[in-house]
């Protein structure tokens, strides 16, 4: 197995001591680990934050710690700081190659791109103040260059992928790889008919029979109608080429699967090399469930390098929906970090601080923009747009707030669709709302993708696949309690489970189901003796045993006859 290494203070260490290990890789370039270790563990000391680990072949930096009693959660990310370390103030170029924007965003990083020359297309840019990284994610964009990024950060180098059209050879099922298939689906942004417009009211009508929109009924025959617009495009036939791939994801409902799978290439890559699972792959995933052979886009892909047998695999019909960027944690806009914290004596000091700000305020310039038939109310730190720093912006699209000038980023911000974007909400009472969160933290309780840990780590509630796991001390699981009911588990082993299963009759039960375990038993608390005494007994070898104390009067409203075995046993019937 590959060594994990560690870099600290000019040296090099193995990092071996940890648990509960994963490495998850998304379309775009995104990759993260987690990884469990003791606070107690010699190599343990040595982990701080922006700290290096090297594992295979890729650098990572340390971003997060979450020490608790027994047990330290480390969350690292793939290191692209040398993609961070320059700005352009401004990235603004007419309908460009995909070879040109990243030669120009790459120019003096150290960086290269191997495959840019599978992108033909040509795209607009008109960005503002970002980093080469920010152009490298801009290009994932569906409406860009729908690339993909298989980051190689030693050799500095971006090797590019565009998304299959045509299935490979690999496919999913529970015949032969598929362990368990979880499914979501939604249409909530389903729409057949496409009006699309671009820079100054652009429209493709000319080059399409004089519409102004595109139909797509693969699957409704309804006509739904949306627009789209976006400023960067200046050409027609852009625009019409984009609509249609746009509006070709919008037809179809948002489908997405989360499928754990025996890895077959991971656990032996010369017999199985073919199913070899890449990202922004086609996969056939043969649902026999819903009777069903599908073809869907590899999204994100979770290994576990001690235990491959737990790897998952993220399929979607909306890759560009579901995956994570290439982005920065502290500059990902599309994440918002929520403290909800209901002590009034944390609540008033808000009040108290906000007081402050406002009325001590000293002014400030109200400007109307433009003047004649202004669109917007700017409130400055200067009378002049060009040289105001700090700024509210309030217009039809919404109200927001910058402290680096007219064109922003606006960190602050309340828009027409309903979003509130913020660094840090106080409030007395949350009421009437749906808090959706990927990482922080609630009255202890910590927030890991979407699933909420408890501060030691031993309970685990998972509102994505509805399941509630519990823990030991050490990490291995004890329980799970989902829909299909309760499994019980010894170390890596599953003992059974309790769920519930229906008869011919359409009467329904409890039915236990002993998988691994050594005994099933019935047993009663003695609380003289401090004791449970077994009352009923099973296991493969013994069969049924019934001990002491264990009557029954009747049974299906007929006589119960006890037939002693000796030796504790005893044969069990009925009479009329």
């Amino acid at each position: 197995m590959k060594a994990m290494k560690l870099y600290s203070g000019g040296k090099v260490y193995p990092l071996s001591c940890i648990s509960n290990w994963c490495i998850t890789s998304s379309l775009g370039g995104s990759k993260t680990m987690q990884f469990d270790i003791s606070p107690q563990s010699p190599e343990y000391r040595l982990i701080a934050e922006e700290e290096r680990i090297e594992y295979d072949g890729t650098y990572y930096n340390i971003k997060s710690i979450n020490e608790r009693r027994t047990i330290a959660t480390v969350n690292v990310e793939i290191d692209l700081d040398e993609l961070k370390s320059k700005i352009f103030s401004t990235f603004k170029y007419d309908t460009i190659s995909f070879v040109q924007a990243m030669s120009t965003a790459l120019d003096g990083t150290g960086w290269s791109v191997v495959g840019a020359g599978l992108v033909t297309a040509k795209r607009s840019f008109d960005l503002t103040d970002v980093t080469p990284l920010d152009i490298v994610n801009n290009c994932t964009n569906k409406t860009m260059y729908n690339v993909s990024f298989d980051v190689d950060n030693i050799r500095k180098i971006l090797n590019v992928s565009v998304p299959a059209t045509l299935a490979n050879n690999v496919f999913f099922s529970d015949e032969l790889n598929l362990k368990e298939l979880t499914f979501k689906g939604s249409s909530s942004g389903f729409a057949t008919r496409l009006y699309a417009y671009g820079k100054d009211g652009l429209s493709f009508a000319k080059i399409n029979n004089g519409k102004e929109y595109i139909d797509n009924n693969s699957y409704s025959n309804k006509v739904i109608a949306t627009v789209w617009r976006d400023e960067r495009y200046t050409k027609a036939e852009s625009l019409l080429v984009d609509a249609q791939e746009k509006l070709k994801e919008l037809a179809v409902p948002e489908r997405s699967y989360v499928c754990e799978i025996i890895d077959l290439a991971r656990l032996n890559k010369i017999e199985y090399s073919e199913f070899y699972i890449r990202l922004n792959s086609v996969i056939t995933l043969i649902d026999r469930r819903r009777n069903k052979r599908l073809e869907h886009t590899v999204v994100e892909i979770k290994e576990y390098p001690n235990e491959p047998l737990n790897n998952t695999v993220t399929l979607s019909t909306s890759p560009e929906k579901i995956s994570r960027k290439l982005i920065d944690n502290t500059t990902r806009i599309n994440q918002i970090s929520t403290t909800v914290d209901k002590q009034p004596s944390v609540w008033q000091k808000a009040i108290e601080t906000a007081t402050a700000l406002i009325t001590g305020a000293n002014g400030g310039y109200v400007v109307l923009n433009p003047s004649e038939k202004p669109s917007e109310l700017l409130i400055m730190n200067t009378p002049d747009i060009n040289t105001a720093t700090k700024i509210w912006r309030f217009n039809v699209n919404g109200l927001g707030f910058s402290s680096n000038g007219y064109n922003g980023p606006f960190p602050l911000a309340m828009t027409m669709d309903g979003a509130i974007v913020a660094d840090r909400i106080t409030t007395g009472v949350l009421q009437g709302i749906k808090i959706i969160a990927t990482i922080g933290s609630i009255a202890g309780w910590k927030m890991e993708n979407g699933v909420l840990v408890s501060d030691d780590g031993t309970m685990k509630l998972d509102s994505v696949n509805n399941t509630i796991t519990v823990n030991n001390s050490d990490g291995n699981k004890l329980m799970t309690v989902s829909k299909d009911g309760i499994k019980f588990w010894r170390g890596d082993t599953e003992i059974g489970q309790i769920g519930i299963r229906g008869g011919d009759t359409g009467q329904y039960g409890l039915t236990f189901d002993l998988i691994d375990g050594d005994a099933m038993t019935w047993s009663v608390y003695d609380k003289n003796q401090k004791v449970y005494v077994n009352k009923l007994r099973y296991t493969e070898s013994e069969g049924l045993n019934v001990s002491n104390n264990f009557t029954c009067n009747q049974f299906f409203g007929h006589n119960v006859t006890d037939i002693d075995l000796g030796n504790g046993l005893h044969a069990w019937g009925y009479s009329e």
